[in-house]
């Protein structure tokens, strides 16, 4: 999912667009050794959790929404929060890269 797209979905279901969070987890896709796989650096449960330190419960909502929505558009339409991968190594065990 695009940025502006995970803006609009946080806008709407949050009331902010939390511009900084989907920054923070989509921060290495333009780097060239990642692109798609950036994902495994910060996208499971203990990225949330960074978030959550970072700035609070509302942003790690922000920060699960939008890991959610990237998984279930490209690999997972069935994955339920519950089912977040743990972390990197987790992340990449699922096959999610």
């Amino acid at each position: 999912m695009h940025y502006s797209e995970h803006c609009k979905r946080t806008k709407k279901f949050l009331g902010e667009e939390f511009s900084y969070v989907h920054e923070w987890l989509d921060e290495f896709f333009g780097h060239p050794d990642y692109r798609t796989r950036h994902r495994k650096l910060r996208h499971h449960r203990r990225g949330i959790e960074e978030i959550r330190v970072k700035w609070g419960d509302q942003a790690a909502r922000a920060a699960t929404l939008h890991i959610l929505d990237d998984l279930r558009n490209s690999e997972d339409k069935t994955l339920e929060e519950s089912a977040l991968p743990r972390d990197e190594e987790d992340f990449v065990r699922r096959g999610y890269w």
